[in-house]
């Protein structure tokens, strides 16, 4: 009887870490990705530094890093539903909790990677050295 007990629990742990990783994984492609898109249109590294910031600050703002997400109007929050780092917080909130991440917020991150991403690789100026 412990041993099927034990056996249940290492399964609840490896899907709560499986859950965890994909939540992560799925933020920080979409991060990444809207970084890419910084860069392959901004003209200097100054710029793409200062375009970064005007996108990153807005994006933890709506996410709720600076208050909870509990005290925003709602249609602030449902803003911040659709930012990467919003969906990624409800995601690996959701992990955290044992819960699957809903799908949802994994393809909003999915979205904002995949897009992103063929928008970097399109605008990206390609410069042999």
């Amino acid at each position: 009887m412990m041993q099927v007990y034990r056996s249940r629990q290492l399964d609840i742990l490896l899907y709560a870490l499986l859950s965890v990783n994909l939540a992560e994984r799925a933020s920080t492609d979409s991060v990444f990705s809207l970084g890419l898109l910084v860069a392959s249109v901004a003209p200097t590294a100054r710029s793409s530094a200062g375009l970064g910031w005007l996108l990153f600050f807005p994006n933890m703002f709506f996410a709720g890093v600076y208050f909870p997400t509990e005290e925003m109007s709602p249609v602030m929050r449902q803003i911040g539903n659709f930012t990467p780092l919003g969906s990624a917080l409800h995601a690996v909130r959701d992990s955290w909790m044992g819960l699957t991440p809903r799908p949802q917020y994994l393809g909003i991150m999915a979205a904002y990677a995949v897009i992103a991403g063929a928008l970097a690789a399109r605008f990206f100026r390609w410069v042999r050295a």
